[in-house]
């Protein structure tokens, strides 16, 4: 057995993602961006939204370090950040903890959480738990689901 390291719930031994919380149970390096991720980070240098392209909802990123992108899960006790499942999250592949955006002192990180069906940064698929720069005016994919990431 092993045991997933978000919720504690035990999993069976070769599993994926958790049953209970949906977390990959994936052990990835980080040695590349290990700095980033334990660097200080300050709050977001100016606002930002999330928009869904093919419905138009805007999601604006309030005042934090970094937000997790998904759909939330009632039943798993599951609540991202920026809840992506109003907008078809689920039909899209959207995982509940999919990704995450990180405030920086240079601006802002996407970081790709070992979801299911992968994060796409202007149609390149990200690297697991490897964050890299996000600028206003580009498109994230998060399964199917396209979005638009802009700095206000």
């Amino acid at each position: 057995m092993q045991q997933c390291s978000h919720c504690q719930y035990e999993q069976s031994e070769g599993a994926v993602f958790c049953t209970h919380c949906g977390m990959s149970l994936v052990t990835q390096q980080r040695v590349a961006h290990e700095a980033v991720r334990h660097s200080p980070s300050s709050p977001a240098p100016v606002g930002a939204t999330l928009t869904v392209l093919s419905t138009g909802h805007c999601l604006k990123l309030k005042a934090a370090t970094e937000w997790i992108v998904g759909r939330k899960d009632n039943q798993r006790d599951i609540y991202p950040d920026l809840d992506l499942g109003v907008d078809g999250g689920l039909d899209a592949g959207v995982s509940r903890r999919h990704a995450r955006i990180i405030a920086h002192e240079a601006g802002y990180l996407i970081e790709d959480l070992a979801s299911a069906n992968g994060t796409f940064l202007n149609g390149v698929r990200l690297q697991i738990q490897c964050p890299v720069p996000l600028n206003s005016g580009d498109e994230l994919r998060l399964g199917t689901l396209v979005t638009r990431f802009e700095r206000t």
